[in-house]
């Protein structure tokens, strides 16, 4: 069960986890109320809950997310790939840490500085391209007051529509 994986992430001395809903992730699997079980049960053991919010969304779908999200999610981090997601999150929960998901272009380091400025110390993580060379990263890094994270095995994000 999930619950189990959360227990082995405490085990193995793992600080995150990632929480994907299916309402909010593209490749989701758990429900809101099983996700809010899971983030209650990660904090109770010294982890950090982090919820993947990566969906492409119509306005429809935006609004049916931030009324369920209005029953309180006990995450401390969320995930997101979308803006408008990113300045609701900011704007409804100056507490909630950001990570923000940017491996869909966003080659370039003025357009990072950018979200680093709009979205201030909530933005803890950001996501960027595998795309981008090495000493790249490495330059970026040195020029970014954020956390940078780059996919090293998992599936390759190619075309994603909402």
């Amino acid at each position: 069960t999930h619950l189990n994986e959360i227990t082995l992430a405490q085990r193995s001395g793992l600080t995150e986890v990632i929480i994907a809903p299916r309402l909010l992730s593209r490749r989701g699997t758990v429900g809101m109320s099983e996700a809010r079980e899971l983030a209650r049960a990660a904090l109770e053991r010294g982890i950090t809950p982090v919820i993947e919010w990566d969906a492409l969304m119509t306005e429809s779908h935006f609004l049916t997310i931030t009324r369920e999200l209005g029953h309180h999610l006990p995450a401390t981090t969320f995930r997101v790939r979308d803006a408008g997601a990113a300045f609701w999150l900011k704007a409804k929960s100056p507490e909630v840490r950001l990570q923000l998901l940017l491996e869909a272009g966003h080659h370039n380091l003025v357009a990072l500085q950018s979200w680093v400025q709009r979205l201030g110390a909530q933005l803890t993580r950001v996501c960027l391209s595998p795309e981008l060379p090495a000493r790249v990263i490495k330059e970026w890094r040195a020029q970014l007051a954020v956390e940078l994270e780059v996919l090293g095995l998992g599936p390759l994000l190619l075309f994603h529509s909402g």
